[in-house]
């Protein structure tokens, strides 16, 4: 899944469970002025680049908090590439957003919900 408001539906993917960032599943990332900024230098139905725009942005606004991380260990960030918190040797960890294919399109799952496990 591209992420970019496809022109057909996906349909033959319906039910699929899957995780992504924010930025790309989250609607309200669309408005944004970087993402509206971005949209018009370079326009997101040809751009593969999403995913790597949202993780240079996270990595520029994490700077400021990366002390706050490390003294408070249930403290998180909420970026554009996931949930972000430190772990105790210093490294990032995300947590990314769940969704669904329902009628050919991706659904944001409950954030306090797991996708179901099929057999």
């Amino acid at each position: 899944f591209s992420g970019i408001g496809e022109k057909k539906k996906e349909t033959h993917i319906n039910g699929i469970n899957f995780a992504d960032i924010p930025w790309i599943l989250d609607l309200s990332h669309e408005v944004s002025l970087i993402q509206q900024s971005l949209n018009r230098n370079w326009s997101q139905e040809t751009s593969g680049y999403r995913r790597l725009y949202a993780l240079g942005i996270d990595s520029f606004r994490l700077i400021p908090q990366l002390g706050m991380l490390s003294l408070q260990k249930e403290s998180r960030f909420e970026g554009e590439t996931g949930q972000l918190s430190m772990l105790g040797d210093g490294r990032i960890q995300r947590k990314l957003r769940w969704a669904r294919f329902i009628d050919g399109r991706p659904v944001l799952q409950d954030e306090t919900s797991t996708p179901p496990v099929e057999h």
